[in-house]
């Protein structure tokens, strides 16, 4: 179920588990004319029985998700790190529902704000590429993200971090439930 079509292979390049024995993997698949990536993130049970799955164009396309971590262990959200543009020059830090919808008001861009669109550069996108590359989250409940861009062309990468924290108590089933700050 997770490849667009059987000559689109799907890359997973992330996996986390929930406390239920289930587990989400994540990674990208092409588009159905097969030009362009799209981001996608797959539910399975603890059985291995596929649940559902969702695919994301990220911001100007070519999408994929590199990091993947449950928040709790039903899976009520989902975070994802990864990257999109035409060039590969925005890094994505992103919320899932349990039911892999875009989780509406966590961030402040992709569909319905659901997730964070982050550059090295200033303005509206660098010169890539860019690369989310893992999201973590502490005992506390903050997730640190950690990615690497190009600000111009012919520069060296350059690295970014950060953190996103709830703002009330250390809970991982509670993270963001009050904003980020």
């Amino acid at each position: 179920g997770l490849d667009a079509h059987e000559h689109d292979p799907y890359q997973a390049l992330a996996i986390d588990t929930q406390a239920n024995g289930g587990f989400v993997v994540a990674g990208h698949t092409f588009d159905t004319g097969g030009g362009g990536r799209r981001a996608a993130i797959a539910r399975f049970g603890a059985d291995g029985n596929y649940i559902g799955e969702t695919f994301h164009d990220g911001l100007g396309a070519n999408a994929t998700f590199r990091s993947v971590r449950v928040v709790d262990g039903a899976s009520a959200r989902i975070v994802v790190a990864g990257d999109s543009g035409p060039d590969g020059n925005y890094m994505l830090v992103q919320a899932f529902g349990s039911t892999l919808q875009p989780e509406s008001g966590f961030g402040n861009c992709l569909a319905a704000n659901s997730g964070f669109c982050l550059i090295v550069g200033t303005g509206l996108g660098d010169a890539g590429p860019d690369q989310g590359v893992s999201i973590a989250l502490d005992a506390g409940g903050r997730a640190l993200f950690q990615g690497h861009g190009v600000v111009s062309s012919g520069d060296l990468p350059n690295v970014l971090t950060a953190r996103f924290t709830n703002a009330s108590g250390p809970r991982r089933d509670l993270i963001f439930r009050n904003g980020v700050n």
